[in-house]
């Protein structure tokens, strides 16, 4: 056989090429049947997160699910779902979001077992194990079936603790699905890729549809799929723009959908800098935070210690040019640029590990659009995957160095696999372990206050939890009290670190609302409105005081405000009624009480209030009939 022999540089510099090398012998997959690597991936998915599977509703929850009247509407809202924003339903107007898919999957949840937990702990964990045999498959396709380099970049995204948010809350399930059919979309293109079946080609352009309906940010797979057809194909096949143009689109009727249902519903908000520290600046100022944050998410990938559900304004730090953290995160993200533009002509694994990195998590870092966060380990859920293949391909390339001789390359090869493997289980018993904080929001909050106690969001939710009605029923009054004074010190601690932040004077007006200390809740209410004046909570709360006062043309006027900022607000609409009701304008009570049925079917109080209405107008059947459908919404109504 004739040729130039090669040199040790380019016989390494192919090596790193899975689009053109042979490995070698010894990296090559054994025999062993890949539905066992992808059964054990499933399992130990399982393992890691089963002990979540007892574990109530925690954050989010709340809002999408438990106190979301769209959502507990169960799978008969489909058409709903799909002709609104992802948190209608709840007390606030609406959002900008928008994830029908996703809702419909609690919905269905909700419909399956109405307020049990337990069903979508396990629809989670369940997906989960999904993900994990689909990305091992998917890592099959592109490292032309090298098992060793896809069985454990598999292993350590799935054990990886900062995944604990995604998996262990029942609300990212949105994050799952978004990422279950992502990989299908890819894996799809791939195969679209080799073989050029228009099936295949169909089936990504369906998951890309399903990706998007699921979570928005999905949209970023538009940039991966050109990289699958440049690193992972010889390039030949002339239709390896038919996936990008499918997807592209499918994205397009995606965004036509969504801006209609959001630009018809939503109410535009810019994010609360207590919410996004990054809402509040801009310039250089506002990018170097925004790197410095980068850094920190990169950080935890390599150490995830400690980790905290939320790092909210003022836990972490403004940064500018010269502050050494914004100089080491960039200093590290340029060194990751530089390193995927220096090997993108040899289309190297790392290259393109560093580039799914940055693609994937472009949305999410407030480098390009400021979104509502500046911190949630969930939005590094994918973005992950990209440095795990990172660091896998930095072993693969450590052990190609190491030496010619086999024996050597071997003894390498075995310890390399065997560091991995302890990593993998450190990893495990970490995640386990850090589930646990998920088990409620006591748990969560009480987590939060350890690990960011200078968080303004985690004082005000370990407040606002304490003082919740659910923490004082059956407590003596004397108990009760000193539960309220206790959030109360969390509450001020809130507004300590933050003075403008409104939901946290609110929560402190209801609290002194219940130590039955009206004027102090009125002077925290207009506390709150100060910063705030158009928020509609902080209104209907003021006329609550003075309905107890029986002040009602105060307490008329209040509600009647919170309903004009809000249409929606069933709580208000509800008082509205009482108002109405206490004044014996009876036709108008019912008319208030109807509409907040409009927003919520199942409440159980309105159908009560409007039976009530009509016993006193004297009409029994309707008062019968009302009241029946209240107690069999609410038995405990039934006095």
């Amino acid at each position: 056989m004739s040729g130039k022999k090669l040199t040790r540089k380019e016989k390494f510099a192919n090596t790193l090429s899975p689009a053109n090398s042979e490995r070698k012998q010894n990296l090559n997959q054994s025999n062993t049947s890949y539905k066992w690597y992808a059964l054990v991936l499933f399992v130990l998915a399982v393992v890691a997160y089963v002990n979540t599977i007892g574990f109530k509703y925690a954050l989010d929850d709340y809002s999408i699910i438990l106190e979301n009247a769209s959502t507990k509407k169960g799978f008969s809202a489909f058409k709903e779902f799909f002709s609104t924003t992802y948190r209608y339903g709840y007390i606030f107007t609406s959002d900008e979001l928008y994830r029908p898919l996703s809702k419909l999957l609690l919905a269905t949840e909700w419909s399956l077992a109405p307020n049990n937990p337990t069903i979508g702990h396990f629809v989670n964990i369940i997906l989960y194990g999904v993900i994990a045999v689909l990305l091992f498959k998917f890592m099959m396709q592109i490292t032309k079936s090298r098992v060793w380099f896809s069985f454990f970049t598999t292993v350590l995204f799935i054990v990886h603790p900062l995944h604990t948010e995604v998996v262990a809350n029942i609300k990212s399930a949105d994050e799952l699905l978004g990422f279950l059919f992502g990989l299908l979309c890819l894996s799809a293109a791939f195969r679209y890729y080799i073989g050029s079946k228009f099936s295949d080609l169909l089936k990504c352009a369906i998951f890309m549809l399903l990706a998007l309906f699921s979570k928005e940010s999905s949209i970023t797979l538009l940039a991966v799929l050109p990289l699958l057809a440049y690193y992972f194909t010889d390039g030949k096949n002339r239709n390896k723009w038919y996936p990008l143009v499918a997807a592209f689109i499918v994205s397009v009727i995606f965004l036509l959908v969504r801006s209609s249902v959001v630009g018809q519903s939503a109410i535009s908000l810019k994010p609360s800098f207590v919410d996004n520290m990054l809402a509040s600046v801009t310039g250089v100022k506002h990018y170097a935070t925004a790197v410095f944050i980068v850094g920190l998410y990169l950080l935890r990938v390599l150490i995830p210690y400690p980790l905290s559900f939320d790092n909210s304004y003022p836990q972490l730090p403004y940064m500018q040019l010269m502050d050494w953290q914004f100089i080491l995160s960039a200093l590290v993200i340029i060194a990751l640029i530089v390193t995927a533009i220096a090997q993108f002509k040899r289309r190297t694994m790392l290259s393109f590990g560093v580039l799914f990195l940055l693609i994937t998590f472009s949305v999410s870092s407030n480098l390009i659009v400021t979104i509502g966060t500046h911190w949630g380990e969930r939005l590094f859920f994918v973005p992950l995957l990209g440095c795990i293949i990172i660091l896998m391909s930095l072993v693969d390339q450590f052990i190609l160095k190491s030496s010619e001789d086999p024996l050597v390359l071997k003894k390498y090869t075995n310890s390399s696999l065997l560091l991995l493997s302890f990593i993998g289980l450190v990893f495990l018993v970490m995640t386990i372990n850090r589930n646990t904080v998920w088990a409620n929001n006591s748990t969560l909050y009480k987590s939060g206050l350890l690990s960011a106690p200078n968080s303004t969001r985690v004082q005000f939710y370990m407040g606002n939890h304490l003082i919740k009605e659910d923490q004082l029923a059956g407590k003596s009054n004397s108990e009760q009290d000193s539960i309220l004074n206790l959030g109360i010190s969390f509450l001020k601690r809130s507004t300590e670190l933050t003075p403008s932040f409104t939901d946290a004077w609110t929560q402190l007006g209801v609290a002194y609302s219940r130590l039955k200390q009206d004027s102090l809740a009125l002077l925290m209410y207009t506390e709150g409105l100060k910063y705030n004046p158009n928020d509609p909570t902080v209104y209907n709360n003021i006329g609550t005081v003075y309905f107890s006062q029986k002040d009602y043309q105060k307490a008329f006027d209040n509600f009647n405000k919170a309903v004009e900022l809000n249409p929606r607000y069933v709580d208000a609409l509800m008082n509205l009624g009482s108002v109405y009701g206490t004044a014996n304008n009876y036709d108008l009570a019912i008319a208030n009480f109807e509409n907040a049925l409009r927003y919520d079917p199942n409440n159980a109080r309105a159908y009560y209030f409007i039976g009530l209405t009509y016993r006193y107008k004297g009409n029994e059947m309707l008062s019968n009939q009302n009241l029946e459908k209240a107690y069999s919404i609410d038995p405990s109504l039934r006095k």
